[in-house]
């Protein structure tokens, strides 16, 4: 009669593995500038693919130049939707594996007052608006192989299936409370104080299935044991909140059909709430334990992979600056954007909330693996003569944060745009565009190009 010894095996190849894919996961803790993408705030906007510094026509100046409300002579209410779709295709052990979602949001919501002067012009200008997002989804599954010593000369590998679920969404925003005023015949100067906010929901899911294999025995035989290689779960879900303050200056000179525009934004420092409310392991036990030994082996353990609770951090960005050039002859209109970014000079002040990381640590990673990034933008509008209908298209550069490897490539957005005045008081705008990019690869994931798309909708109401 053989023998028959059983051996329980907690397989470690999940619990080891850190959340993967572009904005899953990195060598240096997520900050909020570099884990999300940039949308362009109002559709009018997003038609000349963020290059609006020089425009600044409507309520989104106060975003892009707050010196640009001066050249508003009605008060206005804003309104801006958006619906963001995202595609990851990711490979995972050698195959590709490709998910969608879709997500409906604000996008912007303001208003702008001006107000009656002798001379020049004097506006207000407050709102909501959200310039990051954080939106992204994964699903990888495969099988490989848990290789285990069944003495000191052996090893024996057993078939395992890995899978891997991330999702996340959320936005970076800000409330901003703006002023310009006309100082001299076409030079306006403004500038206004933003209050950020926003939130990111991260949801990551790691699931290795295991089995009960029969093994021969090297030393005895005839006789045979069996191995079973437990299913391990590893989840995690926080919820992440973020408050800080900054300042922007800017001003606007206009002669003729040209116009130069400028902004300045100082560092902002963002304190960022983590409510890590489940982080854990799952280890299930199979039927033929509960059977033959419903006593001795608990049906299921669970037991926490870290402490969750409430961590806090503090991060610092850089300066940022933003200057523009436009055009206008007849029903044409061209601009281009220069906004440059530091992000090699973006500071923890405390440590990250990961544990595994000291604020020292992580800051000398961002010195190394960080660069300063220069986004080229540029739009072109064409007016229809009779029928007012404003028709819009854009390109822009966004370079990588990072300096070198993947991930570091240039993003390239292309967008198209249009205007519908419905009568004196009433416009809609709208605002298409395209994006995609290659995520950074680790331990999971071998590759991961991310493409993306949103579509805004603006309305804009004269008081």
């Amino acid at each position: 009669m053989k023998g028959i010894r059983i051996l329980t095996v907690l397989c470690p190849v999940a619990l080891g593995i850190l959340p993967a894919g572009c904005g899953f996961g990195q060598g240096i803790p997520a900050i909020p500038w570099t884990a999300g993408r940039q949308i362009p705030v109002g559709a009018k906007a997003s038609g000349f693919a963020g290059a609006f510094t020089a425009v600044s026509d409507d309520y989104s100046a106060l975003f892009y130049n707050p010196a640009g409300l001066g050249r508003i002579r009605s008060s206005q209410i804003h309104a801006s939707l958006m619906n963001l779709g995202v595609t990851n295709r990711s490979t995972f052990l050698g195959r590709e594996f490709s998910v969608s979602d879709q997500f409906t949001k604000l996008d912007a919501l303001g208003a702008v007052f001006s107000l009656p002067t002798l001379r020049g012009s004097l506006v207000f200008g407050i709102g909501y608006h959200r310039p990051f997002h954080y939106e992204n989804v994964l699903e990888v599954e495969g099988d490989s192989e848990f290789n285990m010593a069944v003495d000191s000369a052996n090893t024996l590998p057993f078939p395992v299936t890995d899978s891997y679920n991330g999702f996340q969404e959320g936005h970076l925003s800000l409330t901003a409370i703006g002023c310009a005023v006309e100082m001299a015949p076409g030079f306006f100067a403004g500038g206004s104080m933003n209050f950020w906010g926003g939130s990111r929901d991260y949801t990551w899911i790691a699931r290795e299935t295991g089995g009960i294999y029969t093994v021969r025995d090297l030393y005895e035989p005839g006789d045979e044991f069996e191995i079973m290689i437990s299913d391990i779960t590893l989840t995690q879900h926080y919820i992440e909140k973020y408050s800080g303050f900054n300042l922007t200056g800017s001003f606007l000179l206009q002669k003729g059909g040209l116009r130069i525009g400028a902004a300045v934004e100082t560092p902002v420092t963002l304190t960022c709430k983590r409510d890590w409310d489940v982080l854990e392991t799952e280890e299930e036990y199979r039927e033929y334990y509960e059977i033959n030994f419903p006593d001795d082996i608990p049906d299921t353990l669970v037991f926490e992979a870290q402490e969750a609770g409430f961590v806090q951090s503090k991060i610092r960005q850089s300066w940022t600056f933003r200057a523009g050039l436009s055009f206008e002859a007849g029903p044409v209109l061209v601009a281009g954007d220069v906004v440059l970014k530091d992000y090699s000079q973006i500071r923890y002040l405390s440590d990250p909330a990961e544990s595994m990381h000291h604020k020292l640590e992580a800051n000398e990673a961002i010195r190394k693996s960080y660069r300063q990034a220069t986004e080229l933008r540029a739009g072109i509008q064409y007016r229809m003569p009779v029928l007012g209908l404003e028709l819009r298209a854009g390109y822009a550069v966004l370079p990588s944060f990072l300096k070198t490897g993947p991930g570091s490539e240039n993003r390239k957005v292309t967008a198209l745009g249009a205007g519908i005045p419905f009568n004196e008081q009433l416009r809609m705008d709208a605002g298409l565009s395209w994006t995609q990019w290659k995520g950074v690869p680790d331990e999971i994931i071998q590759k991961e190009r991310i493409e993306s798309h949103s579509f805004l909708v603006s309305f804009q109401y004269q008081l």
